[in-house]
């Protein structure tokens, strides 16, 4: 994960910046790169950062990543340049859903916090 350096460089605790993501109010605006990858506008300013200088091979599955104003859930293991916040057991995607993809542009999101236990 990402959360330390992005907490760093936005002069945050890593609990600030999950509070900063969890009190944004997210809306899709479309899906791509690869089925289920939503491209979900509305992070909270004080957290806006680039992408990675150096994208990375592999991102896990059900990684929570943010870049510029937005937010993003990996739904598959994938190349990828976001800063990585978080995980989440959500599946993003499966085929054999009736609706495949778990999000659709115009959605509105809002992402809560979880713990394994």
């Amino acid at each position: 994960l990402d959360l330390a350096d992005v907490a760093q460089r936005t002069k945050r605790t890593p609990e600030q910046v999950i509070a900063g993501h969890l009190g944004s109010s997210f809306n899709v605006y479309v899906l791509g790169f690869m089925p289920g990858l939503a491209y979900i506008a509305g992070l909270e300013p004080s957290l806006y950062l680039p992408r990675r200088d150096q994208p990375r091979v592999r991102v896990p599955r059900s990684s929570v990543a943010i870049a510029m104003d937005q937010t993003t859930i990996y739904p598959f293991e994938s190349p990828g340049g976001w800063q990585l916040i978080g995980r989440t057991d959500t599946i993003m995607f499966a085929a054999d859903r009736a609706r495949p993809s778990l999000l659709a542009p115009g959605d509105l999101v809002r992402f809560v916090q979880s713990s394994r236990a």
